[in-house]
């Protein structure tokens, strides 16, 4: 998993579920997009978390405020979320393709379609 494949997916997980995710929905829906042959995506993910939350391309933000749209269903847990330097960190990803941060020519992130679950 790369970064950009990482910031690719938190940012459709929150289109599909109109809220930022709570870490247990996020890792099921990382573990259950894992492209056969890899390593599980939730097992990458929590290194990558830790180094993007610690240049500010990710935060941890209340339960309250990333459940306004579902008042009714607090989780109390602190939840995932871009950080407006980690949005236009995947903006410049996903204009420039994986060229950017990778090795390869071909940028695989724009093609792929998450399957997400709540």
């Amino acid at each position: 998993m790369t970064k950009h494949e990482f910031l690719a997916f938190l940012d459709a997980a929150r289109d599909f579920f109109g809220t930022w995710p709570p870490p247990p929905t996020l890792y099921l829906n990382l573990r259950e997009n894992t492209p056969s042959g890899q390593a599980r995506w939730d097992q990458q993910a929590r290194p990558l978390i830790a180094r993007m939350l610690k240049r500010g391309l990710l935060e941890w933000i209340p339960c309250p405020e990333a459940l306004k749209k579902h008042p009714t269903d607090p989780c109390g847990k602190a939840h995932l979320a871009l950080t407006a330097l980690g949005k236009a960190q995947l903006d410049a990803w996903n204009q420039l393709g994986c060229d950017a941060h990778t090795h390869s020519r071909h940028c695989h992130v724009n093609r792929r379609r998450f399957k997400l679950a709540g």
